[in-house]
């Protein structure tokens, strides 16, 4: 269950106990923070301190807990940017996720989220893709040039995210357009898709 914010004793408690010294306290210390019903702010800077964890399971958990939080998560905005960057790939899945959880506030992600478009796991491009499908118009002028990537998967994850921003992303209509002749059949999906989308609310782009 929930952990309500009025108790202090309790929070508290668990904000001491990430930095504890046994690593099952640790992690589990952040797992029940992310159960906090309304985040103080020293329980945002504490799962954000744990992102550097020694323990790649904490740093993911801390992630993880973090999604729970937002708009209070924008504060470890920051933290969560160099965990996109973190050595072990389901830090940087979890850190991606956040990100988009967090949503448009967090737009100085976008830069880092476009160059995981071209992480070697998987699971990090498909959650970049997705977190900079919520980062509204601001993602458009990066996954535009995404779509000129000579990396086909690069232009795949572009093309899934303009297409999640739907209507937001009819500044990207003319090199979407192009996309419909791209040699990757996921791209060409995509790209009408977006396309689609964009038509409903501005006809007079897609013409």
């Amino acid at each position: 269950g929930r952990i309500g914010a009025n108790d202090h004793l309790t929070v508290g408690t668990l904000i001491k106990a990430v930095a504890d010294k046994d690593l099952t306290v640790r992690r589990d210390a952040v797992t029940a923070l992310g159960r906090v019903e309304f985040a103080a702010d020293d329980a945002v800077q504490a799962l954000a301190g744990a992102l550097s964890d020694v323990d790649r399971e904490t740093r993911s958990r801390a992630a993880a807990a973090l999604a729970t939080m937002p708009p209070d998560s924008q504060a470890a905005v920051p933290q969560l940017i160099r965990a996109v960057r973190d050595s072990a790939p389901e830090v940087r899945c979890r850190a991606a996720s956040t990100l988009g959880a967090i949503g448009h506030v967090a737009r100085e992600a976008i830069p880092v989220l476009i160059a995981a478009l071209r992480d070697d796991d998987s699971d990090v491009r498909w959650k970049a893709s997705a977190a900079l499908g919520q980062m509204g118009v601001a993602a458009v002028p990066g996954l535009a040039a995404a779509l000129l990537d000579r990396d086909a998967e690069v232009r795949r994850c572009a093309a899934e995210s303009l297409d999640r921003l739907g209507s937001l992303a009819r500044d990207a209509a003319r090199t979407l357009t192009s996309a419909l002749r791209d040699e990757d059949v996921v791209v060409r999906r995509s790209a009408a898709s977006a396309l689609g989308r964009i038509a409903e609310s501005s006809p007079e782009i897609v013409r």
